[in-house]
């Protein structure tokens, strides 16, 4: 018909627009296929610049190295378990404008490997790398010159530490450019800290850290140095310098985005007097989980001391009622609310709809909420992504998530009791831009969820390890 436009005669910007909306597989297998024209279009720069490419553990080592091989122009890849040969040789040879590489904490590093990555992406703005290269000189010194490295991730957990001599010195005496540090995967020595702190405080801007050095010291006085941190995550707090320790917290004063992970048994007012000194009155993130003297009037102490707040998350707290979300809705710049694990009941519900800002809930765990309570959730219409999991959802409103939710793009229902599948295939046809989980998982219910569990020890494979995970959960969930 005359005056009409078909694909062929699109600009390639145009095209570039469309394809940076197709699915990641969509766009190796599909559209590369349909022509020349469109796989070189698929392949531009412009698209893959923030595109990452973490392959999920059903891929196959060929698969992802065939995946790897058709991406020429890819920024960002996260390898989150161990690859072989294959793998590492396919990025090297078919991907040279990597500027962020994380590989597991599993990844077995040689001497070679990283003396390649250096050669082969010696721009790299960030690197993720296992916390076991730290033992090892040769390799810490490659590390050190890496002379543009922004961010660099050591990751890797077991259970209990084993002594192992960590080594910061020469990555302190090199990577000049070194903004973002995260070394919370293993225990190191204070002194180590110590001195790559005092080379690099005063330039990092985010910093993840264990509350405890290898030889039973508090770090966070270290955080002194660090004039400049804007993003502060404090892993695994333990009766070590409780005093000295949230007295240094008392002091900062540049941060904005503050995490506790792991508080255990922690004394709610030691928690209380960071936020009481007014120190974090320029905070716009707060991320706390597994607390377990955690009580509701710290919730209303962060309520009062931080008005920027954008984002807050307390998981897995199981003595957090409905009385900290009472007054949620004063934080009038409160975006993303997380309250996984938390004892709140249907009246919580009402509380978050005054939430005029919220984009995204989680309320994962909250097994107190009824099916009254998931009749309220289509009033939320402002949500674009919303957790459920291990929920009573009989009462979700599923035929009105079409009409009142309409920027919802992610909905999660794992693993909850009463679903309705045809409900469910209903709104994947109406909303085919909203991704859907709802999985179900047999075996050990809750426990078997290892983003909550395994999240401790993210890189422990041992049984022995997984069930004391387990029993720790069982605790937090008793209280």
């Amino acid at each position: 018909m005359a005056g009409e436009i078909c694909i062929e005669v699109l600009p390639d910007e145009v095209l570039v627009e469309i394809f940076s909306h197709v699915p990641f597989k969509d766009m190796v297998f599909s559209v590369q296929r349909v022509c020349t024209r469109w796989r070189d279009v698929s392949r531009d720069i412009m698209l893959w610049k923030s595109i990452i490419y973490c392959p999920n553990y059903r891929e196959s080592d060929n698969e992802i190295a065939d995946i790897l091989r058709r991406i020429p122009n890819l920024r960002i890849l996260v390898l989150d378990r161990a690859v072989q040969a294959v793998v590492l040789n396919a990025f090297m040879q078919n991907c040279p404008n990597i500027s962020s590489l994380e590989l597991s904490g599993n990844q077995k590093i040689s001497t070679k490997l990283l003396k390649n990555i250096l050669m082969k992406y010696s721009s790299l703005d960030q690197l993720g790398l296992p916390s076991s290269v730290l033992s090892k000189l040769e390799l810490v010194q490659i590390i050190g010159q890496f002379n543009h490295l922004k961010t660099l991730i050591f990751s890797g957990w077991s259970f209990e530490d084993e002594p192992m001599d960590l080594l910061l010195r020469p990555i302190a005496d090199g990577c000049p450019a070194l903004e973002c540090v995260d070394i919370r995967g293993k225990l190191v020595m204070y002194d180590e800290l110590a001195y790559l702190i005092e080379k690099k405080g005063p330039q990092l801007h985010n910093l993840c850290m264990r509350w405890c050095s290898q030889d039973r010291k508090c770090n966070l006085p270290l955080l002194s140095k660090c004039t400049a941190l804007k993003s502060l995550h404090i892993d695994s707090y333990c009766e070590i310098g409780v005093e000295e320790g949230f007295k240094a917290l008392q002091r900062l004063k540049t941060v904005t985005s503050l995490t506790f992970f792991v508080l255990h048994n922690a004394q709610v007012s030691s928690v209380m007097s960071i936020f009481s000194h007014g120190s974090m009155s320029q905070l716009q993130e707060f991320t706390m989980s597994y607390f377990l003297n955690y009580e509701d009037k710290l919730t209303e102490t962060i309520i009062r001391h931080c008005p920027q707040l954008k984002l807050l998350c307390i998981e897995q707290c199981p003595r957090l009622t409905d009385r900290s979300v009472e007054n949620l809705h004063l934080l009038t710049e409160l975006q993303t609310v997380s309250l996984s694990g938390a004892a709140i009941t249907d009246t919580s519900i009402m509380y978050l709809r005054k939430c005029q800002n919220l984009r995204s809930l989680s309320l994962k765990y909250c097994m107190k909420l009824t099916e009254e309570s998931m009749k309220q959730m289509a009033n939320f219409s402002n949500l674009r992504t919303l957790n459920l999991d291990y929920c009573v959802v009989g009462g979700l409103p599923l035929h009105l998530i079409s009409t009142h939710m309409k920027q919802l793009t992610l909905l999660s229902i794992r693993n909850c009791p009463e679903v309705d599948k045809e409900a469910v295939a209903e709104l994947r046809k109406k909303m085919p831009h909203l991704t859907v989980n709802d999985e179900v998982h047999f075996g050990l219910g809750v426990e078997d969820d290892w983003e909550i569990v395994g999240s401790l020890y993210p890189s422990a494979e041992d049984d022995d390890v997984y069930d004391e995970d387990c029993i720790l959960f069982n605790q937090l969930r008793d209280v």
